[in-house]
């Protein structure tokens, strides 16, 4: 516990501005976007059935018509909010190896001593808390800016499944992260990494989608959270959410055996 405890003054920090920052967006835009959607004036019947034909809402997997609604433009919000998501989980992936590397902090890890499985676990589990609080965080967010803005219009499952799609894509960009990390253990400056991969995993769903090439979405999580999916069926997509799970699962098993047999420079 005492390395957990450790990882998460470390970050404590930036969970609270990431937290901060997701919940104050999704209660800033959502009624800007419900207002602006319901506004008969400025949603003419041509530019709606002109949505239908835009590319860029197909490529950002939102169903153009339902913007309409408040949860239709909750989850337009939403699509560009699993960015942030998967840009935040990779960091906190790469940087949990990294920063041993490049700080030479393992010194401190290694003096109780602490074997590399003890260390490697803690370290995924810190990482895990730091994703789940900033997840639970903009749930809860998106929750009340409902509450405030759409009380009537709450659709409690989809919500439900939804905002909670941002923990999971944290936790799943989190854990590749931490593998990346293993095997690049000398990356300087995380966040660029982190970025590069959530915006270029993005652009491969968003390719998928504008040209319809279903197998392309496979190599985007942003497509294992389809929001229109989710409204339709109350539910994941069974087969993305099992892909979910392959990928966590072996992204974990491989690092843990890399880490568990990697040196760790000390002081």
């Amino acid at each position: 516990m005492a390395i957990v405890k450790y990882e998460m003054k470390q970050y404590k920090t930036l969970i609270i501005i990431w937290s901060i920052a997701l919940s104050v967006l999704i209660i800033f835009l959502l009624p800007t976007f419900i207002s602006l959607m319901t506004n008969n004036s400025v949603m003419t019947p041509e530019l709606i059935n002109s949505f239908g034909r835009n590319k860029f809402f197909i490529a950002i997997g939102v169903n153009a018509t339902s913007l309409l609604t408040p949860m239709g433009s909750y989850s337009y919000v939403n699509s560009f909010v699993l960015i942030a998501a998967a840009t935040f989980g990779t960091y906190i992936g790469i940087s949990l190896i990294t920063k041993e590397y490049s700080q030479k902090t393992a010194d401190f890890l290694f003096t109780k001593p602490q074997g590399r499985r003890v260390v490697f676990s803690s370290k995924l589990f810190a990482g895990a808390i730091c994703c789940l609080i900033v997840g639970l965080t903009y749930l809860v967010a998106s929750y009340f800016a409902f509450l405030i803005f759409a009380k009537d219009s709450i659709e409690f499952i989809p919500l439900l499944l939804i905002a909670f799609s941002v923990s999971l894509l944290q936790l799943l960009y989190m854990v590749v992260g931490l593998l990346l990390a293993v095997f690049m253990p000398n990356i300087k400056v995380p966040i660029i990494v982190a970025l590069g991969i959530a915006f270029f995993t993005y652009s491969f769903g968003a390719f998928a989608r504008i040209m319809g090439y279903k197998f392309v979405s496979y190599l985007s999580p942003y497509s294992y959270f389809n929001n229109e999916y989710i409204r339709e069926f109350n539910s994941y997509d069974l087969k993305y959410l099992l892909l979910f799970l392959v990928i966590t699962i072996v992204s974990i098993l491989v690092s843990y055996n890399v880490f568990s047999k990697k040196d760790i420079h000390t002081v």
